[in-house]
């Protein structure tokens, strides 16, 4: 009974902080039912969460490494270059993170007149999918040369 309330209360906190509106949120429903390609909208989507989130846990395990090597005595230059390169990756999943949002970013939403009309969300999703590709892609050729960067980093920690 105390989960169940407490539970409830956090709904409700969310719901007011957020602004949900059940009956606008039913009007959403309708209007992604009405557009003929959504399911292959929400796909490509999820494509592209799988994606993000796999290529995120490759960073996790990089922080750990970087902080493995880090935690060791080293030389200066290997300690700054493991800083840099550290820095490099939270900023590269801060940047990946916006791949993961739910339907959208939260700092943008459908406006409502665009949300009465089925073409107008569409255009809005695929652009939205657009944004999710060009954030992945770019997010993974960063983590590539960073992860090849590495290399030269642990060479020089163990010649000095």
């Amino acid at each position: 009974m105390i989960l169940k309330n407490t539970f409830d209360a956090l709904d409700n906190l969310i719901k007011r902080w957020y602004q949900i509106d059940p009956q606008r949120e039913s009007r959403r429903f309708a209007i992604r039912d009405e557009i003929r390609d959504i399911k292959s909208i929400f796909y490509d989507m999820d494509v592209v969460d799988s994606k993000s989130s796999a290529l995120l846990t490759h960073i996790s395990v990089m922080f750990v490494v970087l902080g493995v090597l880090l935690s060791s005595k080293n030389h200066w230059i290997v300690n700054l270059s493991l800083s840099i390169e550290l820095i490099a990756y939270v900023v590269v999943a801060s940047f990946l993170l916006r791949s993961l949002d739910i339907s959208a970013s939260p700092f943008k939403s459908i406006s409502q007149d665009d949300e009465q009309d089925a073409e107008k969300s569409k255009a809005f999703y695929h652009i939205e999918i657009a944004i999710r590709r060009a954030t992945f892609a770019q997010s993974l050729r960063i983590t590539y040369i960073l992860t090849i960067l590495l290399i030269p980093i642990i060479l020089l920690k163990y010649a000095l």
